[in-house]
């Protein structure tokens, strides 16, 4: 059964060259016309799009900026880079005023806590430039030494004293001291360090849970 749509159009010799104006003229809906006018009217509003083209007539691809963003470092590169390494011997004079930095830090960050609520903010808290005094380890030749703090891993920290030196404490098996000279309040606390055994970037998201805790 032929179809309706079709069965209106006019039978058209196959030589005979067919365009829009003979096919709306035939579809018997406007004269040739106002067939005309309609393909006229469509050709003058026809967008033109302006794409800037290659010189082989091809369009130009869209560049996608994310793909071209520059990559930061991997761990390994940054080790051979040197870039986590620190000197042995730094001035303690340099650091002096990191120190007041940190002081003025920690007094916004804990404001007037007290109790618990103090030391979940100190175990979050970023020790770079603090200064800390090792009290207890289990390497009795460590026991005593202060300083600022200037570098910070996941298992080491590195101060550097008054006579110039840096000394590396590990984390693992030391309690150490925090001294704040704050403006209105001088701040003295002991931290485990075995559980600050996170990067100083990790630790501020990371909801802690209570852990046993062995005397040195």
């Amino acid at each position: 059964m032929e179809d309706p749509i079709y069965k209106s159009l006019k039978r058209t010799n196959a030589k005979e060259h067919v365009t829009p104006e003979s096919l709306v003229h035939q579809s018997k809906i406007l004269t040739k016309g106002e067939a005309e006018d309609v393909v006229n009217e469509k050709l003058a509003f026809k967008p033109v799009l302006l794409v800037p083209t290659m010189s082989d007539g091809k369009r130009k691809q869209p560049v996608d900026h994310r793909s071209q963003k520059k990559k930061s470092l991997s761990s390994k590169e940054k080790r051979d880079l040197g870039l986590n390494r620190v000197p042995k011997h730094l001035k303690y004079e340099q650091y002096e005023p990191l120190y007041s930095m940190w002081c003025n830090y920690l007094d916004e960050a804990i404001g007037n806590s007290t109790g618990e609520s103090l030391l979940a903010k100190m175990i979050k808290a970023e020790y770079h430039g603090s200064y800390m005094r090792v009290i207890r380890c289990k390497s009795p030749s460590r026991i005593g030494i202060e300083g600022i703090c200037v570098h910070e891993s996941k298992n080491m920290l590195s101060l550097v004293t008054r006579n110039d030196t840096v000394v590396r404490i590990p984390k693992t098996d030391s309690i150490m001291q925090v001294i704040a000279n704050m403006s209105n309040r001088r701040l003295v606390i002991e931290l485990y360090a075995h559980h600050l055994l996170l990067r100083a970037g990790d630790r501020s998201n990371r909801r802690y849970k209570g852990k046993s805790t062995i005397d040195l």
